[in-house]
């Protein structure tokens, strides 16, 4: 693995890392580059740590050229890995490499508003959550609603199902909550990849609360499919698959939801979507 030295000093305490695979991504990697440059949160704050796939384009010397031309602060770090073919080994590597109080995942064609990870942290801070979902809004695909009708604090989803109008990975975590729990992602082509981190992390915790009166995150679908996996053709005994492990997660021993309306409902969610 390979990797520009971070442009702030290591030990420096952070409030957020912000997490970034990169495959492929072009010119378009500056436009989410830029909103992450621009956030009201202070720069000395927060870093982003891009973790690129074996790129074979000019994704790197376009990041390595925009890095070296700004200043230190915010810290943006590269890491580069072989190529995986997924996004879940570049997520885990940009974890390991986490300096923040807080991660979060953005996906390299996406971007954040001004406020997001100012709002966020102290949403966090104020509700004392493991996990915080900012608003999102869709671009060429649709975005949750429901679940930002009104405020939530201490969202559990062992009680209530309208935390699966989000199973995305584009959320704020607390990173002791991710090492306490030794939270990963699936690495290789393995599909629902997010879900299985998603659901898990959701049903290791009972507080899960929102961002529901700012949007957040801007959740991008390009109409070539260019830069989202899920385009790709889909292998159906394979998305089965993934399927039944997120199902297994309802029955495993520190996730285990208990028998009755409330499992069947969970489970329908999948089985009846997917």
């Amino acid at each position: 693995m390979h990797a520009l030295p971070p442009t702030t000093d290591d030990r420096a305490p952070l409030k957020v890392s912000v997490v970034v695979p990169l495959y492929n991504t072009g010119q378009t990697l500056l436009h989410g580059l830029r909103s992450l440059r621009a956030q009201t949160m202070a720069p000395t704050d927060y870093e982003i740590v891009y973790v690129d796939d074996g790129s074979t384009d000019d994704t790197v010397e376009l990041l390595r050229a925009d890095i070296a031309a700004h200043g230190p602060v915010p810290a943006v770090r590269l890491l580069q890995i072989e190529n995986s073919g997924w996004p879940g080994r570049p997520r885990n590597i940009g974890t390991d490499a986490a300096r923040g109080e807080y991660v979060h995942y953005v996906d390299d064609d996406d971007w954040l508003a001004p406020e997001a990870l100012e709002r966020l942290y102290a949403r966090a801070r104020e509700t004392d959550a493991d996990i915080v979902i900012g608003r999102m809004a869709g671009h060429g695909r649709g975005a949750p609603r429901a679940l930002f009708e009104k405020p939530l604090a201490s969202s559990d989803l062992r009680t209530e199902t309208v935390l699966l109008g989000s199973m995305t990975v584009h959320k704020l975590f607390r990173r002791s909550f991710l090492d306490r729990h030794q939270l990963r992602f699936a690495e290789g082509r393995v599909r629902l990849e997010d879900h299985l981190f998603t659901l898990r992390a959701y049903l290791l915790t009972s507080r899960v609360a929102t961002v529901h009166d700012y949007t957040c995150y801007h959740w991008v679908r390009h109409t070539s499919g260019q830069h989202n996996i899920s385009h790709r053709p889909i292998e159906p005994w394979s998305y089965v698959e993934s399927v039944r492990r997120v199902l297994a997660l309802l029955d495993a021993p520190d996730t285990r939801v208990a028998p009755g309306r409330h499992h069947r409902r969970l489970t329908a969610n999948w089985y009846g979507q997917k």
